[in-house]
């Protein structure tokens, strides 16, 4: 069954979006479901909610811990002892709220963490964000009218438990505990991987750097990725407490830039500005734009295909019946053509004789491009005359439409229209793609691969991409806050947004296979003084 979008009709029928129907009561299914799969990961195992740990059953004893952290990072005493400590904190955290409170709480918090079922998550989601945000972020809201709140946690479990076992802690587990409370969930940007090593990373919303040591997620881990999680500091040494298992990609960054400039404004206009203690208040926001991404990165919707006026590309193709000879529709459709060319294809119909051309060929221009700007025409479609037979192809319904009219107009009773036939580009592109590869297909692939290869034509692409690239330099784009690159390479914000801008086109030269279609990063770099 396809999977019902929250602004969707709802499948019920009722006419609502939704959301605004049977989203809350498949939403709370939903959850109590992954809430129950979940119970026995947070339980470890086959132990009984609540019950104390068998310690040939702790994965996290103090021996099974030395061996998994000596194995990763050797004789590095600082930063097994952070890890170590992470391990144990976030497992008796849980250990002690399924016994204070019951597994019921900890149901509640998962759900909070995808928004009751709202945005369905793997289950790698569980040990890698979802239970070190339930117990180091998470507060559990009051409970509604009519039902008590006697006894229930009114600050992080993570503070709840130190409150309660200070005592039993040393003090770099308290600092530990206190400091992962303290740190939020924000969005970090990969600036250098040392593999099996160490990641460096920005956070985007707060502009702070870290070097976070960390093995596994270093070896794949590329410079331009974004990150979801929360780090803490802890002396000389940072860890990852909680990241999110998708990173995203580069092309991400200049949305969450616009998002956290939203942000700042907002609190800018309130006369407060945004800082770690703002993230928590912003966490909401902030989970929900990321597991957004991760649907639409994991599920990415077809993407529409445009021409270069921005209409949706459809195959049509119109038919006229022509009450006149050829010679004399071509004489009314001319205007059509390029100014150029018009006085040869007139000639050349006239000497064609009493027989005429078996075929008249047209093709339909207009001055200038509204997506290239340097390009002097564009072409709109051709006509073609074959005996009594007007045709006319384009590559929109809005254009099949202006043709109609244009036809109509030049040759007015003299043709006489026929049929108009659509077809989707989606389903072109994909015949084409099933057709199986035969002689003459391998033939018109190598005529086109020793065409591309001929110098002449890999001048003319070159100069194209050359015309194309210099004109971008003085664009407004809306990416840089509507300016051009030039001018947005003088500010610091401007910078920011160039570099991630960049950093996405690196990323896409990687499957560009021809040379020359790659760009030159570096010299762009160059060029804007960055």
């Amino acid at each position: 069954m396809a999977k019902i979008g929250r602004n969707d009709l709802c499948a019920c029928g009722s006419g609502k979006k939704y959301k605004r129907c049977c989203y809350a009561e498949d939403a709370q299914r939903a959850s109590e479901a992954a809430a129950s799969r979940n119970e026995a990961n947070w339980s470890r195992g086959s132990r009984k909610a609540g019950a104390p740990l068998r310690r040939e059953d702790d994965e996290w004893s103090d021996e099974a811990v030395r061996k998994r952290l000596e194995a990763a990072y050797g004789d590095d005493d600082d930063w097994r002892k952070i890890r170590r400590t992470e391990g144990k904190m976030v497992h008796k955290i849980v250990d002690y709220v399924l016994t204070r409170y019951g597994s019921e709480l900890l149901q509640e918090a998962m759900g909070e963490f995808d928004f009751h079922g709202g945005y369905p998550i793997e289950n790698m989601f569980s040990e890698t964000i979802v239970i070190p945000w339930s117990v180091f972020n998470w507060i559990p809201p009051k409970l509604k009218k009519g039902r008590s709140s006697r006894g229930r946690p009114k600050q992080q479990l993570g503070l709840e438990y130190l409150k309660e076992n200070a005592g039993l802690l040393d003090e770099y587990e308290r600092a530990f505990i206190f400091e992962a409370c303290h740190q939020p969930f924000s969005f970090f940007v990969i600036t250098d991987v040392a593999p099996g090593k160490s990641l460096g990373l920005r956070d985007l919303f707060l502009d702070r750097t870290f070097t976070v040591k960390e093995a596994s997620a270093s070896r794949r881990a590329r410079p331009g990725d974004i990150l979801f999680t929360r780090v803490v500091p802890m002396g000389e040494q940072a860890v990852m407490v909680g990241m999110a298992p998708v990173p995203l990609p580069p092309g991400e960054h200049l949305s969450l830039l616009d998002l956290r400039d939203s942000f700042k404004k907002h609190f800018r206009d309130n006369g407060l500005e945004l800082n770690q203690f703002a993230l928590f208040y912003l966490d909401v926001y902030l989970r929900e734009a990321y597991l957004i991404k991760v649907e639409q990165i994991t599920n990415p919707p077809r993407p529409q295909m445009v021409n270069t006026d921005g209409d949706p590309l459809t195959l049509a193709k119109v038919y006229f019946k022509l009450e006149c000879s050829a010679l004399e529709a071509l004489e009314g459709l001319i205007s059509l053509a390029h100014p150029a060319v018009q006085d040869a294809l007139l000639e050349q119909a006239v000497n064609a004789g009493e027989g005429g051309l078996p075929e008249l060929c047209l093709e339909w221009v207009k001055k200038g491009n509204k997506a290239h700007k340097h390009w002097d025409n564009t072409l709109l479609g051709r006509l073609t005359i074959k005996g009594n037979i007007l045709t006319a192809e384009v590559n929109s319904e809005k254009r099949a439409k202006k043709i109609q009219s244009e036809i109509k107009k030049r040759l007015g009773a003299n043709a006489v229209f026929q049929k108009a036939d659509y077809e989707s580009i989606e389903d072109k592109v994909e015949e084409l793609a099933n057709q199986p590869d035969g002689p003459l297909s391998e033939a018109a692939r190598k005529e086109k691969d020793g065409l591309d290869s001929r110098p002449e034509i890999q001048a003319m692409i070159k100069a194209e991409l050359e015309a194309h690239w210099e004109g971008w330099y003085t664009k407004r784009l809306p990416a840089l806050g509507n300016k051009t690159p030039l001018a947005a390479a003088r500010t610091t914000a401007g910078r920011e947004r160039l570099e991630a801008l960049l950093v996405e086109f690196e990323r896409k030269n990687e499957t560009v296979l021809q040379p020359l279609l790659r760009l030159d990063i570096e010299a762009m770099r160059k060029r804007l003084g960055l």
